[in-house]
């Protein structure tokens, strides 16, 4: 069976954030914020480096009424076995105060911060997961920190 493979590429690892650049079969879908890979924010990191598998069949009670979700019956992409880690998601968000450790899409125009991140979901979503999904192709990201 043919997979769905996200990359996403940590490449500005800060002392409070990280910004990393997702593509699938090459081409760039946009850039991600999550939790520092470097530091800590309010004790918590990045989550490893790795290749996780998404889950798209698993309803988010804390977002399922949020319009983004709502529109696919409150399902939220879920990445499974993640070490010391669960419930880590992929939804939208603008800083690090949004995240627990998710992955949170944007467009990284403001310094710290990704903005337009709940057109970047959709996109996301639509454009890649869910037809992946629809399809029964198993959907994997692999996280890298930057060389």
């Amino acid at each position: 069976m043919k997979t769905l493979e996200l990359i996403l590429d940590r490449r500005y690892p800060k002392d409070k954030y990280t910004i990393g650049i997702l593509t699938c079969e090459g081409k760039r879908i946009c850039e991600v914020l999550e939790l520092p890979v470097k530091g800590t924010h309010h004790g918590k990191t990045a989550i490893p480096a790795g290749r996780y598998e998404i889950d798209m069949n698993t309803v988010s009670p804390k977002f399922a009424t949020r319009f983004w979700a709502a529109i696919f019956k409150g399902i939220v992409p879920w990445l499974k076995n993640v070490p010391g880690r669960s419930r880590i998601l992929i939804h939208p968000g603008n800083s690090v105060e949004d995240t627990d450790g998710c992955l949170l899409p944007g467009n990284n125009r403001e310094k710290g911060k990704v903005l337009d991140s709940s057109a970047c979901y959709l996109t996301l979503f639509k454009g890649y997961l869910r037809p992946a999904a629809e399809t029964g192709r198993q959907i994997f990201i692999t996280i890298k920190d930057h060389e």
